[in-house]
């Protein structure tokens, strides 16, 4: 999927997805190498040893993450919407 924050009509095309695709869209995480590096410069922030160059690279991370989370969002408002879950704690 592609995670760009330009997309302003997301909504309506999650609205004509499947219910396996909008139920994958809710269940969306971060693979684990990206979140593992977002942890580790995380910590380099809290340590200050972070370099200018991580500093732009955890920008990236962020970016990714939030726009990541957003469409996430957008999945459980529509599989709430469905019925095909109560609520995100369905999703646990």
């Amino acid at each position: 999927d592609d995670f760009s924050a330009d997309d302003t009509d997301y909504a309506e095309k999650v609205a004509a997805w499947s219910d396996e695709d909008v139920l994958a869209l809710a269940k969306l995480k971060l693979p684990k190498e990206q979140s593992g590096r977002m942890s580790e410069l995380a910590e380099k922030v809290q340590c200050g040893t972070i370099s200018k160059v991580e500093e732009n690279e955890q920008e990236i991370y962020l970016e990714i993450y939030n726009n990541a989370n957003l469409r996430k969002a957008h999945g459980i408002v529509e599989a709430v919407k469905r019925g095909v879950i109560n609520s995100p704690d369905d999703l646990k």
